[in-house]
Parts: C-alpha cells; structure tokens; sequence
C-alpha cells in the first residue's frame, strides 16, 4: 500500500460487479487484475444474493489480490429512537454487518445512514455521540471489526431529499460528511456527477479532519449518469479519487469482447488525472 492507502495508488477505478454469473464476473475480474488502475472490486448485492456474501467473498479471493468493498444497498436505513431497544433496529444491523464483514476478511464497506434521520418528527435529532446513532453504531462496528468504513451522504440521483420529493432532510448529505469527519473516517462515497456539491462537501471533510488524515474520495454517477472522471477528479481537490464503474452505467455486458476497453479508458482517465 501506497502510504497506508487500501488501493496502493493516488488515482485509479473501482470495479462494480453488478452481475451473479460466474463466468461474467470470471471475465471482469481478469480485466481487472489485467489492468494498470484498478484500485479495488466493489461487491453489490446481485452477486451476494446468487452465492451468499461468504462463497462471494471465497469466489473472488481465489480471483484476484484486489481490495473488496460490500455495497449492501444500503446499509445504515433502519433507524433507532430513544424507546429502541439495543438490540433492536439500526443498531443491532450495525453489530451484524460488522461481525460478519469481518469474519468474512472484507477489506471495506458501505454505509448509508440514513436511519439518523427517519426518526419520528416528534422525536429530537439523535446527535453523533449517542449510543443510538445508527451512524456511529455502523462505523464503530466496522472498525472495531477491522472493516473500513465508507460513508456516502449523497445520492448521484434526485429524488430522495425533501426538496427533490423524497422524504429526507434536505441538509442530511452535510450532516453525515460532517459527522463522518469528525469521527476521523477516511474514505467517503460522494457524486461524481455532482462536481458543485461534492467539491463543497470536499471542502466540509478537510476543513475538519486533522491534518495527518488524508480523505479518499470514492465517485460514483458515470456513464449514463453523465459524470466524467476528469470533473469528478477536478471537484476532489487534489485528494486520492477512485471513480466507481460498472455494468449498470458504464458498459454493456453482452459485448465482452469491448469490456476491456471501457475499463482500460476509464483507468487511462483516471492516471492521467494524477
């Protein structure tokens, strides 16, 4: 590793592995270890739901060196209130997921914690530093569990915020970054087709974590979502920046023969930017 950097490099891609057949995700893997940017795998929930997260995590480890990154899709939406029992809701998720992450040697993973914020109205906001913060909850059994924690505060999609129709706070995304930088969290999931927004919550982390801690930005939103790498990178302020890609955004599957060549322009991208 680069200076104790979990992708070894500056720059580079996060491979997606949307897909549950095993000769696809055979095939992507070997692009991947093939080609010189690829920072880490990310494993969604299709392939899990085929194999279950520990075959996923046999599957791809007897596959390739790389870093593997779980996206539950989302974790950290159950909330708790100050009537939850302990071992009830987002916090008793959080003691799960930790634990089997890290029985399974998963190197990282995602959480969305939303479940601070879907407290009832008649309830205050529960603050970081409770026990019943579905966030801290999450990132404490992460670690304590040897799993990295990646924080995303910020759909690359409308429509779940008050002020877009959906049903969360509008300055949730700030209050998670917030809160994510001042438990002293590293790497952070943020809009790569949102340069404005993520260049201001850049701008949020680092003005709060110490100065020995360096962020990793993780971008998602390419492709049919319209980012590019180099506005994406551009936004992140000279900080380490892994665009996500995948089969869902950024290339078509039933063309395997062109698979290689997207992965290979979009790591030619993100080296070039560095």
């Amino acid at each position: 590793m680069e200076d104790g950097n979990l992708f070894g490099r500056k720059h580079g891609v996060i491979m997606a592995l949307d897909m549950h057949e095993r000769d696809l995700i055979e095939h992507v893997v070997d692009i991947c270890n093939e080609t010189q940017g690829v920072v880490a795998l990310k494993m969604g929930m299709i392939p899990v739901m085929q194999y279950g997260l520990p075959r996923t995590v046999e599957l791809l480890r007897g596959l390739t060196d790389l870093p593997l990154i779980y996206d539950h899709q989302k974790m950290g939406v159950c909330p708790a209130t100050p009537e939850s029992d302990l071992d009830d809701d987002g916090l008793k998720q959080a003691r799960f997921f930790g634990g089997i992450l890290g029985k399974c040697k998963v190197d990282g993973g995602i959480i969305y914690p939303t479940g601070d914020f879907l407290v009832p109205e008649s309830h205050e906001p529960i603050p970081y530093e409770s026990d019943l913060s579905v966030q801290r909850a999450f990132t404490d059994s992460f670690r304590g569990n040897g799993v990295e924690p990646f924080l995303l505060g910020r759909f690359t999609c409308d429509g779940h915020l008050r002020g877009e129709g959906g049903i969360l706070p509008d300055d949730m995304p700030e209050k998670i970054y917030r809160r994510t930088a001042e438990a002293g969290i590293e790497c952070y999931i943020m809009p790569g087709n949102r340069p404005e927004e993520t260049e201001g919550f850049v701008d949020l982390v680092t003005g709060i974590l110490p100065a020995d801690t360096t962020p990793k930005i993780c971008l998602p939103g390419f492709g049919s979502q319209g980012g590019t790498v180099k506005e994406a990178f551009r936004a992140t302020r000279g900080l380490p920046s892994y665009a996500i890609i995948g089969p869902c955004d950024c290339f078509d599957l039933s063309e395997r023969g062109r698979v290689a060549d997207h992965v290979r322009r979009y790591c030619d991208e993100a080296l070039a930017f560095g």
